[in-house]
């Protein structure tokens, strides 16, 4: 019971992510182009690894538990 409670919050944070953090990207996109705000730059580096690490992970996790729900 617990793991269906799970994927489905997770489904939900899969669902909430991505399109939030592609927007992020194109409204910070054109200021990091321009090659001002240097700490931002490193700053939203890394927090794109790890968004892009987490919804990869949520990603296949999410597919893992659909698989293995409907084979049994």
């Amino acid at each position: 019971m617990s793991e269906i409670i799970a994927s489905i919050f997770f489904s939900k944070w899969i669902i909430l992510l991505f399109p939030l953090y592609i927007f992020l990207n194109l409204a910070i996109l054109p200021f990091l182009l321009k090659g001002k705000f240097e700490k931002l730059r490193k700053v939203l580096y890394i927090i794109n690894i790890i968004v892009t690490a987490y919804s990869l992970i949520m990603f296949i996790y999410f597919f893992y538990s659909i698989m293995s729900f409907s084979f049994f």
